[in-house]
Parts: C-alpha cells; structure tokens; sequence
C-alpha cells in the first residue's frame, strides 16, 4: 500500500479509476481478448480519434465530466476523518478510513 495522504489533502485523485476505465474502453473497441494485429491496430486508432476529440472539447473550455455525487461525498468524509486525525486514536482513523470503503457496490 502506498500513501496518498498530500493526493487527498490536496484533493488529488487516490485512485488510477481513470486508467482502469481508459483500459476497459479499449477492451470494448477490440471485442475480443486477444485481438489480431489489423483489429489491435484499429482499435488503437478509434480510441485515438476519441481522445482527441476529448482534448478538443478541454482546450475549447468545455467542463470535465463531473465526478458522481456519492463519490464526491465520500471524498468530503475522507477528508474530515484525515483532519481530524490527531483527536483519533489509531484504530478509531483507520475504523473511520474502513467505513468510507464499500467493498461490494
């Protein structure tokens, strides 16, 4: 385990969320597990032109997509739990940390 205590006082993201949803994309765009060169190939060139297109859409000024509310949430009580951690006992900012976490949603 790695430590993201600045990632989260400085509201960073935690996770790498992002790559594992950049990955299953491009699952998507192969249709098979182990594609062939020519399908590997154009995939690649389906995810490029949509990453473009998303880089367009920020240079023009256009808003990121915002992050769902229970996350937002959930990111807010993280970071009560982590200012307040000199008034907890150990135990009691990890049992705080542990309730954040749904392990099956």
């Amino acid at each position: 385990m790695w430590s993201v205590h600045e990632r989260t006082l400085n509201d960073d993201s935690r996770t790498n969320n992002f790559v594992e949803a950049f990955h299953r994309s491009l699952q998507r765009q192969f249709a098979a597990d182990h594609p062939g060169l020519l399908k590997f190939i154009d995939g690649l060139r389906k995810a490029q032109v949509h990453k473009d297109a998303q880089l367009e859409h920020y240079v023009a000024g256009c808003a990121a997509a915002e992050k769902r509310n229970r996350y937002l949430q959930n990111d807010l009580r993280i970071l009560r739990i982590m200012n307040r951690r000199d008034s907890y006992a150990l135990i009691e900012f990890l049992r705080g940390i542990a309730h954040t976490y749904e392990m099956n949603p």
